[in-house]
């Protein structure tokens, strides 16, 4: 038993050292997406009705009219041939959702499987609370990409982002059937349309900053009103590591081309003065 204990509390220690060391604004999304997520799965395990299709039959005759064109012949032919297999997908989905961002643990993952659950259920026709969601996730996706880009490391995430803002303006545009103020929130191909080109602007914005902080650290132009503009946070040894081989990798450029070695010397003090 207290060896039990004790591999529960070894466990648990850096989970709890990841939330008190989080800000403030991320755990408070992470938790309350993640019980959303959790709540829903919940609701949907303790349902007879989901276990034999009938909800997920339902949901697809309600909205059907209100699903994108191309999203229909998804619902028609994949969807509903597989009603009992789909509704098993979208609860574990929901669970790995939930539990990832409650927990801290493979937030990335988490954020993701979210994402993609969110975009179905719009696309589907259900804006609402799925709009909802899929903004909190992808801020707090962009917010650790960009976090991991200050340290010259853009990820694989930060760098598909406008591929597939781009892919949902496209897919999108075709089917948008209003633009009038109060029905335009609940057009799924309108909704998609906006929120991929948010996205897109998001993603570049956030590589342009996150290169400007690894690369000039020490100023940052401020506007009228106090806002610093790409402005940087503090480092840690893990920035400043990474610096030091940013260093290394531009003065061994340096050293193959001699006709810029006078910039990249330049950017070289740059890096090695804020490591």
């Amino acid at each position: 038993m207290q060896s039990t204990i004790s591999t529960f509390r070894d466990k648990a220690r850096p989970v709890i050292s990841d939330r008190l060391n989080a800000p403030a604004w991320v755990v408070l999304v992470e938790l309350f997406i993640g019980f959303g997520w959790i709540r829903a799965a919940v609701e949907k395990i303790i349902d007879p009705a989901w276990w034999q299709g009938n909800v997920l039959e339902e949901f697809i005759a309600v909205n059907s009219t209100d699903a994108l064109g191309w999203y229909q012949w998804f619902l028609a032919g994949v969807v509903s041939p597989q009603l009992l297999a789909i509704s098993a997908v979208v609860v574990i989905a929901q669970v790995i959702a939930g539990a990832s961002l409650i927990s801290g643990r493979r937030v990335t993952t988490g954020l993701l499987v979210g994402m993609f659950l969110n975009l179905n259920f719009i696309a589907a026709g259900s804006v609402n609370p799925s709009i909802f969601y899929l903004v909190c996730q992808s801020a707090l996706l962009l917010a650790m990409a960009q976090d991991l880009a200050r340290t010259g490391v853009v990820s694989a995430t930060l760098r598909a982002m406008p591929t597939v803002s781009l892919v949902l303006v496209a897919t999108s545009l075709p089917f948008v059937s209003t633009i009038e103020p109060s029905a335009a929130v609940e057009d799924p191909a309108l909704v998609l349309l906006f929120f991929g080109l948010l996205l897109g602007v998001s993603s570049r914005l956030g590589v342009h900053n996150a290169t400007l902080d690894a690369l000039q650290p020490a100023e940052r132009p401020i506007s009228a009103g106090g806002r610093v503009w790409f402005g940087s946070r503090p480092r840690h040894e893990g920035h400043l590591a990474a610096t030091g081989q940013q260093a290394d990798v531009v003065q061994a450029s340096c050293s193959a081309s001699a006709r810029n070695r006078s910039v990249c010397d330049g950017i070289c003090r740059t890096l090695q003065s804020d490591g």
